[in-house]
């Protein structure tokens, strides 16, 4: 298995990600390989990027693809420059190979890297085949780069990957990325505040929170912990005047103000805290322990602790049901997802599911619990009641986090090997689409989420 690289946040230098759109009609009967893509600077010498997606072919599931992303220096360049390896033509009779040309293919678009800056290009491919010669691949292709700003809407999804010092942002409803903003170092867990236009995100590799303004996409502050504290998830009060972290690091949890930035209180929790779920009412949180195997629960008016419940191996998530009297835990170490009451944290029953349980989601319109699976491309529906599978959803690969949005009505699914984020309809129960990423998706957060 390959070394795990991280990336150090950007500081001298700008980032681009190229993502090419879904072509004409005629042009999706051509699928291509892509051996090389460089961004060509203003003295006509290329800076090779990272190619993400090399075998490009065409499903109605995936709108846009991601191409290439990498790390540039300042300055004005004048287009991008692409080498193809191979070229096939699909049609009603079969597959032909087609001639690729032996010189890149110029992509012409004037952008400058700045410091410190994400951008994203959108290519879109007007025309794969020559004209005169239908063996031959002769790609046209323009490009543009989108203004990151006036695209940051309520229709947004937000997705961190902590191996890379940035943050996806994505159209919910095209599902397709509409931009990058660079973040501290190893970013992780999201919280958001709608009413205020706020973004939270954990940075557990310099012990930070990092607070973005939705309107704009700049930064607004930092906010310092405990040094070694390694911030991983983040719950935000629903009326967004409390920010509790979970921290690995030292295991403990930290109350913050978040429109001060001050650091109100930090209370012990269980060895490390994998998780992190507030009730409905902002009354308790629930801290659970993957190492200790336990439940640290907090008091959020007192800031303290309040009860520590023991829980099967190694507890990695929890849900509440509609009424906020029943809490669900699945386990990386037991075959079983445990129910509580609430508030008195007493066992109810438990749950077989079988070993491999990631991901817990329960829908407050139907109470219905979902559970997805990071052995199998499926995520279980269990009535509430009698607590029996009612349905199995398949979804592209192994589920390590799921959410709702409430506006489509959709199973979000992150989906850590294929480097997406499913969205699933939950009427249909029909794949919607994929929105590809540069590396492995962490967290999730969306506007209009079903909470």
């Amino acid at each position: 298995m390959p070394a795990r690289v991280v990336l150090p946040p950007l500081e001298d230098q700008g980032e681009v990600y190229v993502y090419l759109e879904a072509p004409p009609d005629e042009a999706r009967q051509v699928s291509f390989t892509v051996a090389s893509l460089a961004a060509v600077g203003d003295d006509g010498l290329g800076v090779p990027l990272m190619i993400a997606s090399s075998e490009i072919s065409w499903v109605k599931e995936r709108p846009q693809r991601l191409l290439a992303f990498g790390r540039l220096p300042v300055g004005l360049y004048t287009g991008l420059a692409a080498k193809f390896a191979k070229a096939t033509l699909t049609r009603a009779g079969g597959a032909a190979d087609l001639l690729v040309p032996e010189a890149p293919v110029t992509i012409p678009l004037t952008f400058r890297a700045e410091r410190a800056r994400s951008d994203l290009i959108s290519v879109s491919l007007a025309r794969a085949v020559a004209s005169d010669h239908e063996l031959a691949f002769a790609p046209v292709f323009a490009a543009f780069e989108p203004r990151l700003a006036g695209r940051l809407t309520a229709v947004n999804g937000y997705c961190t990957s902590d191996t890379l010092a940035s943050l996806s942002v994505f159209d919910k409803h095209r599902h397709e990325v509409v931009g990058v903003i660079p973040t501290g170092r190893e970013p992780q867990g999201l919280a958001i505040d709608a009413n205020e236009r706020r973004l939270y995100v954990a940075l557990p590799g310099q012990d930070q929170v990092q607070v973005f303004d939705l309107s704009t996409g700049e930064e607004l502050r930092r906010v310092s912990l405990q040094p070694g504290d390694r911030p991983g998830e983040l719950a935000l009060t629903p009326d967004g005047r409390l920010l509790i972290t979970a921290n690995r690091g030292s295991n403990t949890a930290t109350f913050i103000d978040p429109f001060s930035g001050l650091t109100l209180d930090q209370v012990p929790t269980g060895d490390e805290p994998a998780s992190l779920l507030m009730d409905r009412g902002a009354r308790r949180a629930y801290v659970f322990n993957r190492r200790s195997s336990d439940i640290t629960v907090l008091d959020l008016a007192t800031r303290q602790v309040v009860a520590t419940v023991r829980t099967d191996a190694e507890p990695l998530r929890g849900q509440l049901n509609r009424a906020g009297t029943r809490l669900y835990v699945i386990h990386r170490g037991s075959q079983y997802l445990a129910v509580y009451a609430v508030p008195e944290l007493t066992p109810v029953t438990r749950l077989y599911v079988g070993l491999g349980a990631s991901a817990l989601k329960v829908d407050p319109k139907s109470d219905l619990l979902y559970v997805g699976r990071a052995d199998e491309d499926r995520v279980q529906a269990y009535d509430p009641y009698s607590f029996v599978p009612i349905d199995s959803i398949e979804v592209p690969g192994p589920v390590s986090y799921l959410t709702i949005d409430d506006v489509e009505n959709a199973l979000v699914s992150v989906i850590p090997s294929r480097r997406t984020v499913a969205f699933t309809d939950l009427t249909s129960r029909r794949l919607l689409s994929e929105v590809e990423l540069a590396a492995e998706p962490f967290h999730v957060v969306l506007e209009a989420e079903r909470y």
